[in-house]
This record gives structure tokens, sequence and C-alpha cells, in this order.
């Protein structure tokens, strides 16, 4: 069974996906590193601008069916990836199936804020305004999408990435 990691930009997926890994001797897969490397491009932002989003989400789709056939990993999902109905599609297939566990790692948009800022790392807007402006409206926009998505749902927004793996490995596998 597959471990698979939602939310948003921040929510510590690949930081949470990179330590239940580590504990349970499984593979952790960085969703959105496997869709970069699919384009020349070095940078997220740089496949947006020359592709469009469209691009990306086609590829996360792939990504997504890929993994998906592989067992025993732990997947950090891109953030968006769960916006696509192909997405939600094969995540509920693989739910209802057993072959993997989805868990939302909500998070407070002031929370996200503040590590976006923290770490502002390589983010496209999604929304045409500044990537920290728009945490609040795209929070709200994609919760629903998450939590429809998630066999359970984590709020991480106090926790320390140990203390949330913790809390992940006793309560949701």
């Amino acid at each position: 069974m597959n471990i698979i990691l939602i939310g948003c930009r921040g929510s510590g997926k690949s930081t949470l996906a990179m330590i239940i890994a580590y504990a349970l001797w499984r593979k952790a897969v960085d969703m959105d590193d496997l869709v970069l490397a699919r384009f020349t491009e070095p940078r997220v932002s740089d496949v947006w601008r020359v592709h469009g989003e469209s691009a990306w989400r086609a590829a996360e789709a792939e990504v997504m069916r890929q993994l998906l056939a592989g067992d025993d990993q732990v997947i950090a999902a891109g953030g968006g990836a769960p916006t696509v109905a192909e997405v939600q599609a094969m995540l509920t297939e693989a739910r209802k199936s057993g072959r993997a566990r989805v868990i939302y790692l909500q998070c407070e948009p002031r929370i996200l804020r503040e590590r976006l800022a923290a770490a502002p790392g390589d983010r496209p807007s999604l929304t045409g305004v500044d990537a920290l402006d728009e945490i609040e409206a795209v929070a709200a926009a994609r919760d629903g999408v998450y939590r429809s998505c998630a066999d359970f749902t984590i709020d991480v927004s106090r926790l320390t990435a140990r203390d949330a793996a913790d809390y992940l490995m006793r309560t949701c596998l």
C-alpha cells in the first residue's frame, strides 16, 4: 500500500514523506521532482511560463498513474495534483482498492504564509498574484477537494514535522 500526502504548498508533504518513509522502511517520492524531470526547464516556474499550467497538470496525472502502479511508497503529491479530475479518480480508486491511504495535511493559511515566506522556493503563482498573497484563496478553494480525496485529515498547523509524522503513523496507518 502507498501512503499519499496531499495539501497546500508549505503544509509539509515533502518533509513528512521523508520522515515517514525512513521510519517505515519505504521509498519517499516527491511528485513535483518527478513531474519537473519530464521537462527540459530547470524550474517549475519556467515550465509554467513556457508550457503553461495545463501541461504541468497533465504531467502530474501521468506521474500519479505511474506511482500508483508501484507499492510501499510514501508520496508527497503536488499541491495541485488532487485538483486534476483524472488524479482525483485515481486517488479514489486506489483508496477503494486498498492500494493507497491518502492523508490531507491541513494547515492554517497564516502558518502556510509564515512557512512559505521563510522558504519561498520555486512556486509559480496560481491566481496571478504573488504566491504569498494568494494563500488564503487557494487554501479555501482546495480544502473541499483535498477532504474529498482523503482518508484522514490532520491539522499540522501547530505540529513539528516529527510530531506530525508520529501522530500520522499512530493514527492513520
